[in-house]
């Protein structure tokens, strides 16, 4: 019986296979790279939506008593390559493509202090933003809560 703490040479091999190969491709790297530092701190504590998330729906929470926040144990980084290519988002280990018009949104939506999404412009000004925005809060990472006093 194999001990389930054991990393057998086989194991650490493979790994390194599947990092080297990253490292060939920077592309690759680079997802990899921002998958990992961008892991949830406790997933147990992010519980995303069977459902789809729709704009609308959303958008009708939108009022004085409820704010659009970041899950507090979610991660959020980006990166901006050269060129034209496009803005990679990382969030809980997942990577979003977006074209660079969503920059704005992306910085918005990764800022240190950032507070209720309903209160920024920026998340709201593209079609793929919006998609974006309903997409982590149907993963957990964005979520509904009530206003504090």
């Amino acid at each position: 019986m194999r001990d389930s703490a054991e990393i057998t040479t086989k194991d650490w091999q493979h790994a390194w296979e599947v990092v080297a190969g990253h490292l060939a491709n920077k592309g690759a790297f680079l997802r990899a790279f921002g998958s990992l530092v961008t892991e949830a701190k406790s997933p147990e504590f992010i519980e995303p939506l069977d459902d789809e998330v729709h704009i609308e729906e959303l958008l009708a929470f939108r009022g004085p008593t409820v704010e659009l926040v970041r899950n507090p144990v979610s991660r959020f980084a980006y990166t901006v390559q050269t060129g034209s290519e496009p803005v990679l988002l990382f969030v809980d280990g997942e990577s979003y493509e977006l074209d660079r018009i969503c920059l704005p949104a992306v910085r918005a939506l990764c800022a240190d202090a950032l507070e209720n999404l309903f209160d920024i412009s920026e998340p709201w000004q593209t079609y793929e933003s919006r998609a974006l925005i309903c997409r982590l809060v149907q993963s957990g990472a964005l979520w509904l809560t009530e206003k504090e006093d």
